[in-house]
This record gives C-alpha cells, structure tokens and sequence, in this order.
C-alpha cells in the first residue's frame, strides 16, 4: 500500500512537473533577437492615430497569456474556471482564487 501511494504522488509530481515545463516554454517563445522590444512611444502615437490605444492592446495581450497559463494550472489541477480555490498562506488565510468574471466590471 505504501508503495502505491510513494508512485501515486511520484505520478502527480510528474503531471505538475510537464506542466510547470509547458509554461516555462511559452515563456521563451518571443526570444527578444526575433521579436525585438518596440519602440511604445512611437507604437501608442500610431495606435491613437487610427483610434486604438495601446492599453487596450497590452490588455488584449496579457489576456491572451494569463488565460493560456490559467488553462494549463487548471488541466493539471483538475480544476473548473469558476471553481473556487483556497489560498494557503498565512497572509492569505481568507483570500480565494476564482476566474475571472467575463462580465463588464462598473468603472465610476
């Protein structure tokens, strides 16, 4: 019995380990000698020229990358978008995590 729980937890730390390993290689896949660092200055200018902001495009952006890295927690956590987690931590003790809300948020 013993045994089986020793390869049970080996088999988990090894689920958690490829994805750890898929998230650390998306984070190299814009190798700055291909993709080199824009000039944002110049980006935001011609962005408000045709009515877009470069916020909006960073937001786009960030988007896209937290949902790509919350899909993968969420696979090898088994766990659903709207599933509330615990925090653990004693500075967190009654903090949760939870996706995101795709509702428009009331800006006052």
């Amino acid at each position: 019995m013993t045994n089986e729980i020793i390869r049970d937890h080996e088999d988990r730390i090894d689920e958690l380990e490829v994805a750890l390993y898929n998230i650390a290689q998306w984070s190299e896949a814009y190798p700055l000698d291909i993709f080199p660092e824009p000039d944002l200055i110049k980006a935001r200018a011609l962005l408000e020229a045709g009515g877009i902001t470069l916020d909006a495009i960073s937001a786009h952006c960030m988007r896209h990358v937290i949902e790509g890295v919350g899909k993968i927690a969420r696979e090898v956590l088994m766990i659903s978008p709207t599933r509330v987690v615990p925090v653990s931590g004693d500075d967190h003790e009654n903090e949760s995590i939870s996706a995101p809300s795709n509702e428009p948020k009331d800006v006052a």
